[in-house]
């Protein structure tokens, strides 16, 4: 088991925006601050008492009191299902990838457990394999809805599908972002008394700090949970501040409307133009799939933004975006524009090139270039690399270079000739953006010569290669190795040829 990753040390004091766990962005209602100033001039040497929250959130949520259960946020009421109804050897439906809490949760109780897969094209719950999953009478599945951290959603009639298709076990309808969708299985409690709904008053209503959540339920689950549960887990102060928030619902739904009605259709407006692809949302949150997740997660934190990145199985190189108000929206929009859009999500034509008997001349008795007298550019060389950069490629120089560093190579020999080759390039405009050399002799059994792709890989997975265009242009068999593993085209050359005769047929739109 792996632990949840909470929140990092100093985050509270970030100054950029802060856009990594779905939170409210904005404060609370000003009622909220009120209450909790008028609380703590109170009686806190008393145990708390939850009556007024209990009438709030009935009124509320349209439920009766006795279908209420008050928890420390969503996460212990998550908790305290599974330890009132799963034991060692039930079967749990947890599909994936989804709050991770689920399965944790499940390994914890010793409970066996079924992952159905989320499409992970579309995003969508597996209805059909969760449906089927009901033959196996399991204690209990799960339905995150909207679901974490896909943003997408369950009807509420597959809900019902789900619940009648399997009437033994307890559907647990996890309704975090329950005020952002619009969309609630509270309705069906009455006919489907096997579903169990938790939500929290951490997103909409901006109270992630307090931790206090609810279940809906039928009274005799209530009862059932009240058993397990301490009997003052929630502190006064976060029942009191609850209270007030719902006691200024047009606060909230202020919010939730400018988030899902302005700031989300302008942030999927910027993905769609920059052609960002990104998995339908009904919460405050969308997930982005990008090529180079790791790399623009750094840089947007440099740049004054904190996003989740994701690495579960289907949505590896993905990230996840809070959405908050238009003005942070706008801001975003112009940080990831600057700094990720010109830089690494535009596809970039790469053109990797050998060295030795593909753009200087090798002398087949040795196979090695010792001096700056022995360099001699081939024809065709600098006029084919002037029209590709002029074309857009990023030029990048892959070599193997046998016994380099050792004592009938040194190093100078080639670092001189090297540097001059390069030289002469740069007069004529031509400037390779990367060079990567192996060293190391042919039986040495190294991980980076070629046709072996470790050299490059660290600086392909910086950037969007655009497999069409990009290629590999060499005149040995370890260099048509290396675009098969590369996964891109392969352009041979003659040893020693001229280099635009084997760009003769290349395309002439990449050109």
């Amino acid at each position: 088991m792996k632990p949840y990753t909470a929140p990092p040390p100093g985050r509270r004091s970030y100054r950029g925006l802060i856009l990594d766990f779905n939170e409210r962005t904005a404060l609370p209602s000003k009622r909220v601050k009120t209450a909790l100033m008028e609380a703590i001039q109170g009686k806190l040497q008393m145990y708390p008492e939850y009556g007024a929250l209990e009438m709030a959130l009935a009124r509320y949520a349209g439920a009766p009191q006795e279908n209420i259960l008050i928890t420390n946020g969503s996460d212990e009421a998550i908790s305290l299902i599974f330890r009132t109804f799963v034991g060692a050897r039930d079967t749990v439906v947890v599909p994936e990838p989804s709050f991770s809490m689920f399965t944790q949760y499940a390994k914890i109780a010793g409970a066996s457990v079924v992952s159905p897969p989320y499409d992970t094209r579309t995003g969508a719950y597996p209805l059909d394999q969760v449906l089927a999953a009901c033959d196996r009478n399991p204690k209990l599945i799960i339905i995150c809805n909207p679901n974490n951290p896909t943003g997408t959603l369950v009807s509420v009639s597959d809900i019902k599908r789900i619940a009648t298709r399997s009437p033994r076990s307890v559907i647990l309808v996890d309704e975090a972002y329950a005020e952002f969708s619009g969309v609630t299985a509270v309705s069906l409690i009455a006919q489907n008394p096997n579903i169990i709904i938790t939500r929290t008053f951490s997103k909409a209503f901006g109270l992630a700090a307090l931790r206090i959540g609810y279940i809906l339920a039928n009274p005799v689950f209530i009862a059932e949970l009240t058993k397990v549960k301490g009997p003052y887990d929630v502190n006064l102060l976060a029942a009191i501040a609850a209270t007030a928030a719902l006691s200024d619902i047009p606060d909230m739904r202020a919010y939730t409307t400018e988030v899902m009605t302005q700031s989300k259709p302008m942030l999927e407006a910027f993905f769609r133009k920059n052609a960002v692809p990104f998995y339908p949302s009904a919460a405050n949150f969308l997930l982005i799939r990008v090529p180079n997740a790791v790399q623009i997660e750094e840089t947007l934190r440099r740049n004054g933004v904190l996003v989740r990145r994701q690495s579960k199985p289907g949505i590896e190189n993905c990230l996840r975006i809070s959405i908050g108000t238009v003005a942070e929206t706008k801001r975003f929009i112009r940080i990831f524009a600057r700094t990720v859009c010109n830089k690494s999500l535009t596809p970039k034509k790469v053109a990797v090139f050998d060295r030795d008997g593909t753009l200087i001349f090798e002398p087949q008795d040795t196979y090695q270039i010792n001096s700056v007298k022995e360099l001699r550019i081939l024809p065709g060389v600098t006029q084919t690399l002037r029209r590709l950069t002029n074309a857009g490629y990023i030029l990048v120089m892959v070599t193997n270079q046998d016994g380099l560093g050792s004592k009938g190579y040194p190093r100078s020999n080639f670092t001189t000739v090297q540097s001059e080759l390069l030289t002469r390039l740069k007069k004529t405009d031509v400037i390779f953006r990367k060079i990567y050399v192996c060293p190391h002799m042919p039986d040495d059994n190294c991980s980076c010569r070629k046709p072996n792709t470790s050299l490059i890989d660290t600086f392909l997975a910086t950037m969007n290669m655009d497999r069409d265009a990009s290629f590999v242009c060499g005149d040995r068999a370890s260099d048509a190795g290396l675009a098969v593993n590369l996964g891109i085209r392969y352009i041979r050359t003659d040893t020693n040829g001229n280099l635009n005769a084997a760009f003769a047929s290349f395309r002439k739109e990449n050109l």
